[in-house]
């Protein structure tokens, strides 16, 4: 089977090659080899999917419909595609982003691929054209995947004309790097990532201003007890609109001269495994980025979880993160907060762990089952199964998280 992946890939997003990664592992895992093609802006493999892709395809449409007429399904594998979580001002400009993506799934089901999102969050829907335009996107997709019950929720509210089923995120399938049982050196080390202003929706303007303005004031302060903890910011986004580093620079300029000879600036360089070995060596992380979040709860990193959007808090309780660490960036007080909760970790070396973990894992794979389906189906279409599946290809909702679809992977592990 022919494969057309659809994320923000090329070393832009931390979260999104991550999910790629999570794809690439299960399917693995579940013996499946399907011919997989991404999209990503040069049309070049990164290096290290060498030899685990087939090709990518570059971001123009006369190259993306070429792939389309040639590809069996086309499937959207990446963070939070259609939502209203954005601030009115930075959704005015992704409004074009939407209407684009809503086309690719039309054009895609036109030339007769099947069509779906694995592993993705929705919502939260609060505009007419969010609405409508996911409501077009998913007339054109065959299954999806939601790696939340918010996002579960959402879907049925909106009355999507494609079925649906709560799985996970795809990132917690990159297991090779996910035991957290690394030599750690002496000296605390501490991570952060940063997110600018304009794309925070889960407190006011003002409440955000205040949280970053205070945060690296009370670290400075705070850390002279700590006089050889270190700090890594992780610039995890490197989009041009959505980008932290201008953010993250501002942070960096606020720490106090003794802390900033300990810290360091991290851009993203479009390995995910990079900035894993990185996050495994922390004594404590603290993820305003939804997937450095998950990431640092799976690979049993002690992590702060900063709710900026919905996802961030939908995610957390998904993971049966404790409420201890889960701190909204509502102004001054909750930087101390942070901060407060930062140096505890670092004095008792010890943190609540999430409780829900193994069991987001089970469903994370349950991306994985329904592509193995498809893959069968379209690789065998005359046999009785592929018939009936090809027939009606949409997978049937599962209303709870609990309901143990999942087959975990296709050898029996």
């Amino acid at each position: 089977m022919r494969l057309l992946v659809f994320g923000y890939y090329g070393g832009r997003n931390f979260g999104d090659e991550m999910m790629l990664l999570g794809l690439l592992n299960g399917l693995e895992t579940a013996g499946q080899n399907p011919e997989i093609q991404i999209i990503n802006p040069a049309g070049e493999v990164p290096s290290h999917l060498q030899n685990r892709i087939h090709s990518a395809v570059p971001m123009k449409i006369t190259q993306v419909i070429k792939a389309l007429r040639k590809s069996d399904s086309f499937i959207i594998c990446g963070g939070t595609m259609f939502h209203d979580a954005y601030p009115d001002q930075r959704h005015k400009g992704y409004r074009l982003v939407l209407a684009k993506l809503a086309v690719l799934c039309l054009l895609a089901k036109f030339f007769g691929n099947k069509v779906g999102m694995v592993g993705v969050g929705i919502g939260p829907f609060k505009r007419p054209f969010t609405k409508k335009i996911m409501k077009i996107a998913s007339s054109a997709m065959h299954f999806l995947a939601l790696r939340d019950k918010a996002s579960y929720d959402d879907a049925h509210k909106l009355g999507l004309n494609s079925d649906f089923q709560q799985t996970h995120d795809l990132s917690l399938l990159a297991s090779h790097a996910s035991d957290g049982s690394q030599e750690k050196t002496q000296a605390p080390h501490i991570i952060f990532s940063i997110v600018p202003e304009k794309l925070v929706s889960s407190v006011d303007k003002d409440e955000i201003k205040d949280y970053l303005t205070e945060l690296p004031k009370i670290l400075s302060q705070q850390l002279e007890k700590f006089s050889t903890a270190r700090v890594s910011v992780l610039v995890v986004n490197q989009g041009e609109h959505d980008g932290d580093t201008e953010i993250s620079e501002c942070f960096y300029d606020s720490l106090s001269d003794t802390l900033k000879a300990r810290t360091k600036l991290i851009p993203f360089n479009g390995n995910p495994v990079d900035y894993l070995n990185i996050m495994q060596s922390a004594d404590v992380i603290i993820g305003m980025r939804f997937h450095i979040a998950v990431v640092g709860t799976v690979i049993n990193r002690p992590t702060i979880w900063i709710p900026y959007q919905r996802k961030v808090s939908d995610g957390a309780a998904s993971l049966g993160v404790n409420e201890e660490l889960v701190i909204l960036p509502k102004g001054a007080k909750a930087a101390e907060q942070a901060v407060n909760r930062i140096t505890s970790i670092l004095r008792t070396k010890d943190a609540p762990m999430a409780q829900g973990l193994e069991k987001a894992k089970q469903a994370a794979f349950g991306n994985i089952d329904m592509l193995c389906d498809l893959i069968e189906a379209i690789d065998q279409p005359k046999s009785k199964k592929g018939r009936e599946y090809l027939d009606d290809i949409s997978i049937k909702p599962a209303p709870e998280l609990a309901q143990e679809r999942v087959k975990i992977s296709r050898n029996g592990k």
